[in-house]
């Protein structure tokens, strides 16, 4: 898939040592990213970009992930703040897919004229804590009601309807309906109105039923 392709393009760039790239060196991706445009392949992203906040101007995204990303990163420069690795590669693809800079270089991001601040998880499947420090984050530093907690961490269990995967657990939403303390604290974000975006998991699971 296209969106795969653009993930490995951003990690590739970022294990290649950023000090050492002019960003005249570097492709220019953006025609690679079909899912910037209209459906069936895509999200119509570049249509939203003709009107005023298109963008993402004045935004802010808190990103809840595995470990920090690289704010290094050429085509982040500016754009993210938080947890740091050099080597967070998932972080650090997942901000570029949200929030890349348009520069004619590497890829753009869905929103690029917002902001991302990333907060490392731990080690549990509890991630109330990381939560209230999103929305904390958020209403210290300019945001609140509209601003975005993306969640990129799914937690493990088993469901009756999941098809069988090669991985050691099946993955599943942080709020599995066993995971009442995650479901709660996002459905307080969301009635608090920030605006709360999970991802479904790696366990191949039907959702529907759940």
């Amino acid at each position: 898939m296209k969106f795969n392709r653009i993930c490995y393009i951003l990690i590739s760039l970022n294990l290649i040592v950023p000090s050492l790239i002019l960003g005249s060196e570097i492709p220019d991706f953006t025609s690679e990213q079909t899912y910037l445009g209209p459906p069936p392949y895509g999200m119509n992203a570049q249509y939203a970009w003709q009107f005023q906040g298109g963008r993402g101007d004045g935004v802010k995204i808190v990103l809840i992930e595995g470990s920090g990303g690289n704010h290094d990163h050429r085509d982040l420069s500016g754009k993210v703040s938080g947890a740091y690795s050099q080597f967070g590669h998932h972080a650090t693809s997942t901000a570029g897919i949200m929030v890349a800079q348009d520069n004619g270089f590497g890829i753009t991001g869905l929103a690029s004229n917002a902001q991302v601040h990333i907060i490392a998880a731990g080690q549990d499947d509890d991630l109330t804590s990381e939560i209230y420090a999103a929305k904390t984050w958020l209403l210290s530093n300019g945001g609140g009601p509209g601003d975005i907690i993306v969640i990129e961490i799914q937690v493990s269990g088993n469901h009756n309807n999941t098809p069988y995967n090669e991985m050691p657990a099946e993955f599943l939403p942080c709020d599995y309906p066993s995971n009442v303390y995650n479901r709660d604290a996002i459905k307080t974000a969301v009635d608090e109105g920030f605006v709360v975006i999970e991802v479904a998991g790696n366990g191949d699971t039907f959702l529907d039923p759940l």
